[in-house]
């Protein structure tokens, strides 16, 4: 356990980081318009018969989000298109207008996705096509950052500190990936209920989601059970006892014991198993930094980090700060030169 000298200061420190990455009504204004600008250019130009449903998705809406998040949208249809057909015909229909530009096209990624940034307000967008599973993952996350308040800071403060820390980059983590971490110490460290697990569903709900999609130019199928409390008397439950474990525990020692957790000699990123909120999965064998993605099991966020990532010692590093209030000002600034990995 760590034992700060001065904790109240050093709490009254994070709570003013964690408010000040949050943003302000302007921003907030910003990205409500353009949200709704970018929906009616959307329905104007939507395929014919499609049923087109337009589902917001991503940190904006999943209980961690910054002043940095991205406006995340997917479009959903009726019907089966493959992605990289229906974006294409998206980059087509953004040439005859002027408001919103491409910025950047990744087609051939696993989930395709079209930047696109909304020139009047410098918001941007990241569009993608039949993305349920992002959208059911923000609803499980939203579940997740309501059960105390303590996961909504720390989640954001990790998101600050490691993109600050620049190991949040196309081939290393993701800020998905960091809110994960964070849920899983929790869960190994604090208690932390797993919200998925099917114990809890005692209605025996048919969750079973069938999803066609391609993935690296192959058609894929995948049953995938979509189950998880997020309301109703079993979730206050769960966050009842949740919180009782959790109270006493101030923001500042639980921010330590992550940074120590996944450390190079923490139990983090050295036990046999992938890094997980729900199932627990063995690593493929020499593998260090694996994670199993809470619904899809043919995603793994961190696998293709193992390249370049060869050593975490910026999670080393961050467990030598914090004793001072001036110290956990530089661990949580936008751009930490000397906290890089």
């Amino acid at each position: 356990m760590f034992h700060p000298e001065k904790p109240k200061e050093i709490e009254r420190c994070l709570e003013l980081i964690y408010q000040n990455s949050l943003g302000d009504q302007a921003q907030e204004d910003l990205i409500n318009d353009t949200t709704q600008a970018f929906k009616k250019f959307l329905h104007q130009n939507e395929l014919a018969q499609r049923k087109t449903i337009i589902l917001m998705f991503g940190s904006l809406y999943n209980g961690f989000k910054t002043k940095k998040s991205d406006v995340d949208i997917s479009i959903t249809t009726n019907s089966y298109i493959p992605e990289v057909t229906a974006l294409s015909y998206w980059i087509a229909q953004l040439g005859y207008q002027t408001r919103f530009k491409l910025d950047q096209s990744f087609l051939k990624s696993r989930v395709p996705v079209i930047k696109i940034l909304d020139q009047q307000n410098l918001v941007h967008i990241d569009l993608c096509y039949n993305n349920l599973l992002g959208a059911i993952n923000t609803r499980l996350l939203k579940a997740y950052s309501l059960l105390n308040l303590k996961v909504k800071q720390g989640g954001v403060l990790l998101k600050v500190w490691a993109k600050g820390a620049k190991i949040v980059t196309n081939v290393l983590f993701s800020s998905y990936s960091i809110i994960i971490l964070w849920l899983h110490f929790l869960q190994a460290n604090y208690g932390l209920p797993n919200l998925q697990n099917q114990k809890y569903n005692f209605k025996n709900i048919d969750s079973d989601l069938t999803i066609k999609r391609t993935l690296y130019d192959k058609e894929n199928v995948t049953k995938i059970k979509t189950f998880f409390v997020y309301e109703g008397e079993t979730y206050e439950k769960l966050k009842l006892e949740f919180q009782a474990k959790i109270s006493q525990v101030s923001l500042q020692t639980l921010l330590q014991e992550f940074f120590c957790y996944y450390s190079q000699n923490g139990q983090g990123f050295n036990q046999p198993y992938k890094i997980s909120i729900n199932l627990k999965e063995l690593k493929d064998q020499g593998l260090l930094y694996s994670m199993s993605d809470p619904f899809d099991p043919l995603h793994d966020p961190l696998k293709k980090i193992n390249k370049a990532f060869k050593n975490n010692r910026v999670f080393d590093n961050a467990t030598q700060f914090m004793k001072t209030q001036q110290e956990t000002q530089f661990l949580f600034q936008d751009l930490n030169q000397q906290l890089h990995y």
